[in-house]
Formats: structure tokens, sequence, C-alpha cells
């Protein structure tokens, strides 16, 4: 008790006369989770909890940074980065995730959500985003340059010859993991002020290692450039009743909306083949990929049970290792078509920009990529039952399908869920990654196509399933993260129907 009012009034002193001291603990006292809420954190006590080895102690050290948001003299955003850096100051990879681990299992979040001010209730004061870059930095440093280094590796072989099968697989499953890695659709070229924070962490790390390869976009396309094609082909003797084609996005796809329908899927024997677009590995929204016990069930962050550190991750390196372009989609191998949602499906999947529509207005207007619009027809030519969650619906509107000797968009006339009308809200609480400039109305897109939608009950039960037929095609919607898993079943029923056994 006396260490600590000896140490409450060395701060009041400290910040009353504007030092730049670095608060309690020089006497090698561990600080209490009560200090650690007032005071600044001391070097003494990140060398203490670094010395303990003890990821519940370095944990509480990064709760205590990751949280604090106070800007007082001796105890403000730079300090609280300094003493980041040297938390993480040469861990490994699996330290840091064990870091993780405890702070999860302490707070319910994942410390990524704890710094971007992303979970529950957490204050309204944001850091600004260079700090903040400084802090997902700090802890994130291990993965980076473990990553820059596995890129480095792959650029260099690249320069000399074709990489192999097994280099193509690395490639396409570790991309996925760092959240947003490419660039973005909407900015001009070399434009890196709408950069996610990964993508320039990784850059960085990539600069750190001095191979004068180029930048990280250069890098990336000498690796492609050599890798050879995909194998989007299930195993042979799979029935197609038994093989599903997934449409995920390269610009970001929501880590729930593919995982918890493809975990349930993958446990009952199902083979699932990713497509892209352009035949890029998978981008997944940073956000979804760090766990958030609290505001998951309001379609932000990731349960825990799916965690990417888990089960779920090994589940998804597989899966998305072998992703394959649009183009390759050969609709006699497959029973089904699921199109996992996210923020990016209307970037570079079904991609929305402002223009006039057909009827004259203005407003937001849908073009399907052109290998995503042939694999659709094919698929549509084959009447293979089409799934779809949150932005992925939005395809339906952007591709015609005849009916009657006329063309028209797949969702007219039927009724579909979709992610309600969430987007500025999201972005006007600064949980919107930077890059997705364009608000994107799913209800307006669709209900402007002819569809039927029901705002309301999608936002009232955003688990809900939402079954539609047309000219003997099954069409299966859900409005967010939340139904994925709910979507497996209805999938399985309707591939027993189109296909039976």
């Amino acid at each position: 008790m006396k260490t600590r009012m000896r140490c409450f009034g060395l701060a009041l002193l400290v910040a009353m006369a504007g030092s730049g001291a670095t608060g309690c603990g020089a006497e090698g006292d561990d600080q209490t989770e009560d200090e650690l809420r007032v005071f600044p954190v001391s070097k003494e006590s990140v060398d203490e909890a670094r010395r303990s080895g003890d990821p519940a102690k370095l944990a509480k050290i990064l709760r205590a940074l990751a949280s604090d948001r106070t800007a007082l003299p001796a105890n403000h955003v730079g300090l609280r980065i300094e003493r980041a850096k040297q938390l993480f100051d040469g861990m490994q990879v699996a330290q840091v995730g064990a870091i993780r681990a405890a702070y999860i299992a302490a707070y319910a979040e994942d410390p990524e959500i704890t710094i971007r001010s992303d979970g529950l209730a957490q204050p309204l004061a944001r850091l600004q985003r260079a700090d903040e870059l400084e802090m997902v930095g700090a802890l994130n440093a291990a993965q980076m340059t473990a990553d820059a280094a596995v890129l480095d590796d792959l650029q260099r072989r690249a320069t000399s010859g074709p990489l192999s099968a097994e280099d193509r697989q690395t490639y396409f499953a570790m991309l996925p993991r760092m959240g947003l890695w490419d660039a973005p659709v909407r900015a001009a070229t070399h434009d890196h002020s709408l950069d996610a924070l990964e993508r320039t962490l990784l850059g960085r790390a990539l600069d750190a290692r001095r191979t004068g390869a180029g930048d990280l976009d250069t890098v990336l396309r000498r690796i492609e450039a050599r890798l050879p094609q995909g194998s989007p082909k299930p195993p042979p003797g799979t029935p197609r009743s038994r093989a599903i084609a997934v449409v995920a996005s390269s610009h970001g796809a929501q880590w729930q909306e593919l995982m918890g329908w493809a975990k349930e899927m993958l446990a009952r024997g199902y083979h699932l083949q990713v497509f892209t677009a352009e035949g890029r590995p998978v981008a997944f929204q940073r956000d979804s990929l760090s766990v958030s016990v609290k505001t998951v069930p309001l379609g932000f962050g990731c349960p825990a049970d799916l965690d990417p550190a888990g089960r779920t991750g090994e589940l998804a390196a597989k899966l998305l290792g072998n992703t394959a372009g649009a183009a390759t989609f050969d609709p006699s191998l497959f029973g089904a078509v699921y199109l996992a949602g996210g923020l990016g499906f209307n970037e570079d999947v079904a991609v929305a920009h402002a223009g006039r529509r057909s009827d004259g207005s203005t407003g937001t207007v849908l073009a399907a990529n052109p290998n995503v619009a042939r694999m659709m027809q094919s698929a549509l030519g084959d009447k293979l039952p089409l799934v779809a969650i949150c932005h992925g619906p939005t395809l339906f509107a952007a591709i015609d399908m005849n009916v009657d000797g006329h063309t028209e968009p797949v969702n007219k006339g039927i009724n579909t869920a979709s992610l309600p009308p969430f987007e500025s809200y999201v972005g006007f609480t600064g949980r919107k990654e930077i890059q997705f400039t364009y608000d994107v109305n799913t209800h307006e897109v669709l209900g402007n196509a002819g569809g039927n939608t029901n705002v309301a009950a999608d936002i009232a039960n955003m688990s809900r399933v939402v079954e539609a037929r047309k000219l003997g095609v099954d069409i299966i919607t859900g409005p967010g993260p939340q139904a994925a898993s709910a979507l497996a079943q209805p999938t399985m029923v309707a591939l027993q129907r189109r296909w039976g056994g």
C-alpha cells in the first residue's frame, strides 16, 4: 500500500511538473493492474515482465499499453509506442502468439482489437493512424518479419526459374493471413494513402531486408509470374454432389463468412475449391481475423472457435493454398457455388461504382468481373445451387439469366437476405478499413434489380437464412457473418435435391 501511495504521489508531481519521467517501477516491484491503468508503464515493469517469460504478465503490460488513451507529459502515446516496441523486441512468432492467447483468455479480445479501439464500449478517442500503425507494428513485428523473409526467398528463386507447387501453396496460404495485402483498387497507382496498416507493415518489413527487389507489389507480381497454375479439380472420384466452388475476394473477404460455413462443410466430408476473380490469393478484412468475443454477436471480429491461430487456421491453410482463378472453373466438376462475402466482394467480384442505371437514375452500379460472370453463367447453365452471404448476394444483381426469351438479373422477383445498410455506421465508428471508400447498400442494389429484400428482418435476425428457387436453381442467402454456419445445412439439402445421393 505504501509503495502504491508513494507511486501515486510521484505520478502527480511528474504530471504537474511536465517531466519526461516514465512512472513507477524503479524499485523493481511489479505494477498492479490498477496502477497500470493510472500510471505510465515503466521500462522496469516491461523488463520485469520479459524476464518472467510469463505470457499472462506480458499480456497485462500489453493491455495497459493498448488501452491507454491519456496524453500527459509523463504519459503520452510516444512513450507507449516505445514501451510496446521494448515489450516485443527480439521475440519470435511463437512467443508473441502465446502472449496473444493469454491476452484473449484474460480480456476476451485480440490485442489488436484493443489497439484499434474496435471492441465493445471502447473509447471514442481513437489513436491517430500513424500511432496506430506503430502500435500494431510492434505487436506484429515478428510475424511480418517472418512473412517478409518467405516472400524474399520466393522472389529470389523466382528470378532464376519456375517455382514449385509447394511454393504456390505456401504463398497462397500465407498472404490471406496477413489481412489486406493487396493494393486498394480505388487508389491511384503509387498512391499509398489508402493502404491498410498490415500492407504498410509488410512492405516495411520487406524493405528492411534491403534486397533491392523493388516495392511490395513488384515482389508479389514477380513471385506470381513464376508460380505454377492451381489445380481446381476435386480429388478423383469425387461426385459433383460433394464438391463446391467458393468465390472469395482478393480485396477483403470476411473470415467468419468463409470459414464459419467451410468448417461445417469440411467436417461433413465435402470438397471445397476456392476461386478468386483474377486468380490471386484471398485477402481478409483484418478485423475479421481478430478474436473479439463481445462484438461477434454484432457481426464484428472473429469468434473464439474460429480463431485463425487454432484448428480453423490449419483448415484454412489447406483450403486457401489451392486457390485458383475463376477463369479455370469447370461447372461439370462441381455441384454448387458459395459466394463468400466481405467488403472486398464489391471491389473485385461484383464491382460497385457510382453511375447511371438502366432506368436513367444515378446511384450504385454493379459490374461483375468478366471471369466471375462467365463462371456464374456456366453455373446457371448447369442449374447449380447458389449460396451467398453478406455482400455475396449483390452478384445476383450483377449477372443475368434467360427468362421466357429475355434476360433479367438473377435476383429479380425472388427473396434474398443480405447485409443491412451498416457500412456508413461502421465507417463513422472507425471500424471500417481505410481502403473501402465506397459504401454499398446491398438492399438498395438488390431492390433496384427487381429483387425482394427485407431490411428489418435482416437486422432483427442476422443469422437468418432465406431460400428461394428460380427456374430450377436454388438460391440461398444469409445477411451477415452470424449466418455462416447456419447456411451449411441448407447447402447440403440443395445439393441433395439437385444431384441426389
